[in-house]
């Protein structure tokens, strides 16, 4: 299992850094019209945002009700340091 987890997070690590090398290269050559940047800053931006606060809530309530369940295995907040 270790050995997956490590596998799967080297991959994923290996991806990012392509994703933001091709990002610069694209961003560095094309011209952006208005209406991609109007639908970015008015609908796309603010989905991520809300995406990422209703994200963060939900993970809160599980947190809570995985405790108050006691489905929480014995040293899950101390597994780090």
């Amino acid at each position: 299992m270790k050995k997956i987890m490590s596998i799967l997070v080297a991959t994923l690590l290996i991806l990012s850094f392509n994703s933001v090398s091709l990002a610069a290269i694209q961003g560095s050559s094309s011209t952006r019209s208005a209406g991609a940047v109007v639908s970015d800053v008015l609908v796309l931006r603010p989905l991520g945002f809300v995406g990422t606060v209703l994200g963060g809530c939900l993970s809160e309530v599980n947190m809570s009700l995985q405790l108050q369940r006691k489905n929480v295995p014995i040293g899950y907040f101390h597994s780090v340091g």
